[in-house]
């Protein structure tokens, strides 16, 4: 084709455009307006809706890389018996030995009173071992941890948990000294930092030797063994060796086995599922708004006949006036679909800022990305196109002859 031909109808089309853009505009404000909100309330649903749901999923499989793949065993009674078949110190060593396993981090869990000073605090107390302090959920503030020899010598030494520490020995650095637990006398040998978390009796806990629980504060069964895998991809070998080896060695008793990638992965198939229902919901919405695009569109057609049938008696070809109304009907939904975006993204912000106030402890973002935009805008973009093949096509099949009788 003749270059300047070419761009003598690009300029032409251009022209057409802008002046269509410029009745819906003008001589039907209200319509277009209303058109253009149904595009960017369906658009600022989708991209909130997206970017709420990745944040969300980052968060879980960040939580889940953070754990290292760790496995949870933890003690339940068999169904319809009220006996209990516990873990034992040697179960954890056994269990330590299996293939894959790096490391395994026994608790026992219970309640009792703390006093001091003429001070009594009800507390948490947590038999754990040396390694327990390593998995990174506490860090100590002040003095040490529960040492090897400690447990091996079933010393009654104890680290107390930032509020414990605080309530007993105000203004004192709270590792030294002695206090009672439950009657007994323990050397207090260390102080936890606070722990920022969702559970307010978080930092009320006391950690002894769990050879000391067992022994001297007569805790009856050990509840949880945290078991580390060597790697990330051993897990679900781990897990099934960890659970043929309870089975022989426990008849009767019920464990259940469960790994912090196994909950990240049903944690987001079940994200996905509420994402996919409420992004559903947004592109009704886009739907909704693309209906009204193509009402105003036709609407257009309809009292715009006699522009159309002289252009096409002046010789433009009917792929030209289609395009002319997909056009058109892009840049009606372009103009709600913008203001959708900035809209969406405040609402991700509201909610990564209520989050972050509520929830100072969770790392979550919700930040409008690439993928984000680029799913909203192909979304919407679609159903602009969608909007306008109707009246494209009613436009490129008019006569001109028909359509300027009927002006």
């Amino acid at each position: 084709m003749n270059p300047p031909l070419l761009r003598r109808r690009c300029r032409v089309a251009r022209g057409a455009v802008v002046q269509g853009l410029r009745y819906q505009l003008g001589c039907h404000l209200p319509r277009t307006a209303l058109a253009c909100f149904g595009i960017t309330v369906g658009a600022a649903g989708l991209v909130a809706v997206l970017s709420v749901g990745g944040g969300l999923r980052r968060l879980v499989v960040s939580d889940a890389q953070q754990s290292g793949g760790n496995l949870s065993v933890i003690v339940a009674p068999p169904p319809g018996t009220g006996r209990r078949a516990p873990l034992t110190l040697s179960d954890i060593d056994r269990i330590g030995r299996i293939p894959g396993v790096e490391a395994v981090v026994p608790e026992t869990s219970a309640r009792g009173r703390i006093a001091a000073g003429g001070r009594q605090v009800p507390v948490h107390v947590r038999g754990v071992t040396a390694e327990f302090l390593a998995r990174g959920d506490w860090r100590l503030d002040a003095g040490r941890g529960i040492a090897p020899e400690d447990m091996y010598s079933s010393r009654r030494v104890c680290v107390l948990g930032h509020s414990v520490a605080s309530r007993l020995f105000p203004g004192d650095q709270g590792t030294e000294g002695a206090v009672s637990i439950d009657g007994l006398r323990f050397a207090v040998v260390g102080k936890l930092e606070e722990l920022v978390s969702r559970d307010p009796l978080a930092n009320e806990v006391v950690l002894v030797p769990i050879t000391t629980s067992l022994e001297a504060l007569r805790v009856r069964e050990i509840g949880r063994a945290t078991v580390r895998a060597a790697h990330v991809e051993e897990v679900p070998a781990v897990v099934a060796r960890i659970r043929a080896w309870l089975a022989g060695a426990h008849r009767g008793g019920d464990f259940r086995v469960r790994s912090a990638a196994a909950d990240a992965r049903g944690a987001v198939r079940a994200l996905r599922a509420v994402e996919m229902s409420l992004g559903g919901l947004a592109a009704i919405c886009l739907g909704l708004g693309g209906l009204g695009i193509l009402g105003a569109m036709l609407a257009s057609l309809d009292e715009r006949v006699y522009e159309m049938g002289l252009r096409a008696a002046v010789g433009a070809p009917g792929h030209a006036l289609m395009l002319q109304l997909l056009a058109e009907s892009l840049a009606m939904n372009l103009a709600g679909f913008l203001p959708g975006i900035a809209l969406g993204a405040g609402v991700s912000s509201c909610v990564e800022w209520t989050v972050s106030l509520f929830l100072p402890e969770v790392d979550f973002r919700a930040g409008v990305t690439g993928d984000v935009l680029l799913a909203a805008g192909l979304a919407s973009g679609g159903v602009g196109l969608l909007s306008g093949v109707v009246p494209a096509l009613r436009a490129a099949r008019m006569s001109p002859v028909a359509a300027l009788k009927e002006a």
